[in-house]
């Protein structure tokens, strides 16, 4: 841990006994550059095995300490990602669940809507609703981190939603058919959106693959809506001594939800 010594800074130490067993409280403002780092690091030393490590995002700290510190720190604070909390917030949001099932349903009517009167704004609202990515995100990080039982979890997640989603697209439009909203037979020749979709080329893919990279890069470097719900950002950039550090915390002894 060396190498990111120096973008420690504010210390604190506490022990306590409780039931004849010594519980020990470390807490430290990590520039948040190198919080990964320092969780890596922590990890090595087996730290979870025997209590906890809690991370927690400062708005603000006033404080020259917490400035050399970042200075001192790997990278730029712009790009700081905290891996971990990207981890938990993925599979919190992309495990199977009756939301998540319910919002693939829902935009997939309003897909096959849109589909049907040639409406391309209607169609980026499903695409917008649609809650594919964070499943997506899930199996990605399962099979990187080699964790079979993950990439299963964000498979299923993807597999269940598209096929609720393509039944209740199909469901939709056989109800709009019987009432006699829609017509019994769909025209293809002249929808635009229709044939684009049903004939992709290369401006299709590369679409998907920068909107992909986008996306990705909103979430890891919380800069949307899409990024996780428990990292918070100041609004703007502090100045003069104020900086955003992060705190972690680590127990040992006894495991807990919170270190502050």
């Amino acid at each position: 841990m060396r190498r990111i010594e120096a973008s420690i800074v504010h210390a604190l130490a506490d022990e306590a006994s409780r039931r004849g067993q010594v519980i020990g409280v470390r807490v430290s403002d990590v520039a948040e550059e190198d919080a990964s780092a320092v969780v890596h690091d922590l990890r090595g030393l087996g730290i979870p095995q025997v209590g906890s490590i809690d991370i927690e995002r400062l708005d603000a700290s006033v404080s020259r300490g917490a400035v050399l510190a970042e200075r001192r720190a790997h990278g730029l604070p712009g790009d700081a990602v905290i891996w971990e909390q990207v981890a938990r917030s993925m599979t919190e949001q992309g495990y199977l669940s009756w939301g998540l099932v319910l919002l693939f349903a829902l935009s997939g009517v309003i897909a096959s809507v849109a589909i049907l009167i040639d409406s391309a704004p209607i169609v980026v609202g499903a695409m917008a609703l649609s809650p594919d990515f964070a499943p997506l995100a899930v199996f990605a990080i399962g099979a990187v981190r080699l964790r079979p039982d993950v990439a299963l979890q964000g498979f299923a997640a993807l597999g269940i939603g598209f096929t609720v989603g393509i039944l209740a697209g199909f469901l939709g439009v056989w109800l709009l058919v019987l009432t006699g909203v829609a017509p019994e037979e769909f025209q293809r020749e002249g929808n635009i959106l229709a044939t684009s979709i049903a004939a992709p080329d290369w401006y299709s893919v590369i679409v998907a693959v920068c909107a992909g990279s986008a996306g990705m890069l909103s979430v890891t470097l919380s800069r949307s809506s899409a990024s996780p719900s428990r990292s918070r950002r100041s609004p703007q950039r502090p100045t003069s001594d104020s900086r955003s550090p992060t705190r972690t915390g680590r127990r040992s002894g006894d495991r807990a939800s919170s270190c502050s």
